[in-house]
């Protein structure tokens, strides 16, 4: 992903979304039925530091 964004000269805004199971009207739309992480704050962090360092 990042070198393809690198090649094509992308310098808009990289986002992650963090939601759980627990928000019920996302997890059954995209079928997520099992926990990711403890909590939404922890997806947000660790999925914050992997783009960071994917992309840096």
């Amino acid at each position: 992903m990042a070198d393809a964004l690198r090649e094509v000269g992308f310098a808009g805004d990289v986002v992650i979304e963090s939601f759980t199971p627990a928000v019920t009207s996302i997890a059954g739309a995209v079928r997520l039925w099992r926990p990711v992480a403890p909590d939404q704050d922890t997806i947000a962090r660790e999925g914050t530091e992997f783009v960071r360092k994917l992309l840096g």
